[in-house]
């Protein structure tokens, strides 16, 4: 026990001593110190059970929203074990059994193909350990050792499969939505690349909500950029603007930007807290440096929001599954938290339903009975859209050209392992 103190003490001392060190000099230091901790901590076998033997063991870090928590796993015949290096928990180790993962996806995270997601529900996509790798030739290891081990009994369901069944009607619209934003490396416990729901509807200011009215569905070939035509034609000036200020600019030159019609994406880590705020707080405390955003800029109101997404140049997002799933926590302040007053005086409280909506259990109820011939007919048309590949350059008539940061993954590596910007 003295030992370890010292031990402790000596750290400590280390530390104090680069904080007071050169500052160009303190994350190389803190690293090393790092890396010598990580490698001085092994996985503890106590921890098996029966006659459980470690087949692979590997440095990693858990995922989970805007926290990435570095550690140990360990996959055995039976089980996949997590150890984290901080443990500041009763549960020093996390203890996963094979026979109940349902699903096993690979990861990119930070635009690095070193993430793994095991899935233990197939009715919730939460429900999942997501951690990441220090390369992909680990990742792949591992990925390959779990496939292998006899108490996993999971069978990968083929997109074809999946769209088959969509089709035919035995997955919702729900359910293959939720499949496709799994199969494209979004996941509940990365903010960056949160599962993306549409809106569907328009109509939040009436009394009633007449379903049989085409006129209060969103027009699902359209991104939201495109379904104000006013809008629209701002952002197809500011295009031409760019083409011409291009003009005779040599390609390095740094004030060549490539023209884009949308200057925002559809989902970012920010349009996710906004709407998660009353479920989950504490995310936007670590975005936000420990305080709530400013009460105009929180989501008050569903009308509101969607007024925001229709009319704004500078706001395109999409919904997030909440809107869609029971229960409706995300839009009761159960916590009574205090979010501020706005400049007309009214609080931020719950979210405001349209007229239409009884309650939060009635609106996600009604967001959900959205379905049948020309919703089916308007995702069939929007889903190429969203998950599709980086569209190649458009005519001037397009109107699906986003910014190119919002290129995938593999395009931006590509892009910097050329030495293009």
């Amino acid at each position: 026990m003295l030992s370890t103190n010292f031990q402790v003490l000596e750290k400590a001392l280390v530390l104090f001593e680069i904080a007071r060190g050169p500052v160009e000099q303190k994350a190389g230091r803190i690293a090393a110190i790092v890396k010598e901790h990580e490698a001085s901590v092994s996985f503890n076998p106590t921890w098996l059970e029966g006659s459980e033997k470690v087949v692979m063991e590997a440095v990693a870090s858990r995922v989970s929203p805007l926290v990435s928590h570095p550690g140990r796993i360990v996959v055995t015949s039976r089980c996949v074990y997590f150890q984290p290096f901080n443990v500041v928990s009763s549960a020093p180790v996390l203890r996963f059994p094979l026979k109940a993962v349902v699903n096993v996806m690979r990861r990119v995270r930070g635009l690095d193909p070193t993430g793994l997601e095991l899935f233990f529900s197939e009715a919730d996509a939460t429900d999942s350990l997501y951690v990441t790798f220090k390369s992909e030739a680990i990742r792949n290891k591992f990925y390959e050792t779990v496939l292998q081990q006899p108490y996993l009994s999971w069978t990968p369901k083929t997109s074809h499969r999946m769209l088959r069944e969509w089709q035919q009607g035995r997955l919702s619209n729900y359910q293959y939505l939720m499949w496709l934003n799994m199969q494209s490396d979004r996941s509940f416990n990365d903010l960056t690349q949160y599962p993306v729901f549409p809106w569907v509807l328009t109509d939040f200011t009436s009394e009633a909500l007449n379903l049989k009215d085409k006129s209060v569905f969103r027009d699902l070939s359209k991104p939201m950029g495109a379904l104000n035509p006013k809008r629209l034609d701002a952002c197809r000036q500011r295009y031409f603007d760019m083409e011409e200020a291009n003009e005779g600019l040599e390609d390095d030159n740094p004030m060549k930007t490539p023209p884009f019609l949308y200057g925002c994406h559809y989902s970012t880590p920010g349009f996710v807290v906004y709407y998660l705020l009353r479920k989950a707080p504490q995310l936007m405390l670590r975005l936000q440096n420990g305080r709530f955003d400013m009460a105009d800029r929180l989501m008050s109101s569903v009308a509101d929001t969607f007024h925001s997404v229709y009319t704004n140049a500078t706001d395109l997002k999409e919904l997030t599954p909440e809107f869609y799933t029971l229960p409706a926590t995300f839009m009761v302040n159960s916590e009574r938290l205090d979010f501020g007053t706005k400049q007309d005086g009214s609080p931020v409280d719950d979210v405001q339903l349209p007229p239409w909506a009884r309650d939060p259990i009635d609106f996600i109820h009604k967001m959900r009975e959205v379905r049948g011939p020309y919703v089916y007919a308007g995702y069939t048309s929007r889903i190429p859209f969203s998950w599709s590949a980086p569209p190649q350059p458009l005519t001037r008539r397009g109107v699906m050209l986003g910014t190119y940061r919002r290129w995938r993954a593999s395009t931006c590596r590509e892009t910097c392992t050329s030495g293009s910007t």
